[in-house]
């Protein structure tokens, strides 16, 4: 059934708190260049409101618009100036409702700028009260990613985006490796981590790390 948001009286309404990362300087040097600067770090969720931290990863401030999308239904905040989060630092931006959907999961596109380019960040959620912290934190999560390619020698080079959501599992480099998948199947909450190819810059492997057990579950690469 497609996704229906009933969105008279919906308003949103992003509100940014911006907190200092201390991310070590191991983890910037292995994230200098990305695609994507925003990611999602953790979420909140009510039946009144979503509340995404995203972190800036980027070299460059990132500008949010004002406007986002839930589900294909465009919401807006009112008489707020644009959101703006600094580089290394992490922003809470809140969705107020009342947030009604009948479909499994919120699909939430948000604009924002950084830099000379322009972006869409892309969060997909589970319905429900929840309130999400990863267990396994992106610095191990990348580490695991790393080594499960470089292992059968598939070289990774520098990351190229990162990103906190749900996505399904899948056998992609399991059957092509010849090893078993102990990952439950369907959605779970994973880091999806983008490396460049070490021997074909501008092709990439992505790996999806299970972010509360930190095994690899899934990913696809670009030939």
């Amino acid at each position: 059934m497609l996704a229906v948001l009933l969105a008279i009286g919906l308003v949103a309404s992003l509100s940014v708190n911006v907190l200092q990362s201390n991310l070590n300087n191991q983890l910037m040097a292995s994230l200098s260049e990305y695609n994507k600067p925003l990611v999602l770090s953790s979420y909140s969720m009510t039946d009144e409101a979503i509340t995404l931290f995203l972190w800036n990863q980027g070299a460059d401030q990132a500008s949010l618009i004002n406007i986002c999308d839930v589900n294909g239904w465009p919401t807006s905040a009112l008489n707020l100036s644009a959101p703006r989060v600094p580089p290394n630092c992490t922003a809470a931006v809140t969705i107020f409702g009342p947030i009604e959907c009948r479909n499994a999961t919120y699909d939430i596109r948000i604009p924002y700028h950084s830099g000379s380019d322009d972006y869409i960040l892309k969060v997909i959620l589970p319905r429900g009260e929840v309130v999400y912290e990863p267990a396994i934190p992106l610095a191990q999560a990348i580490a695991a990613g790393r080594e499960f390619l470089d292992s059968w020698n598939y070289t990774t080079g520098q990351v190229l985006s990162t990103a906190l959501t749900v996505l399904q599992s899948n056998n992609y480099f399991h059957n092509m490796f010849g090893i078993e998948n102990n990952a439950q199947p369907g959605f779970q909450h994973c880091w999806a981590i983008k490396f460049e190819k070490a021997c074909c810059p501008g092709h990439l492997y992505e790996v999806f790390v299970n972010s509360e057990t930190g095994e690899v579950v899934g990913g696809i690469q670009c030939r």
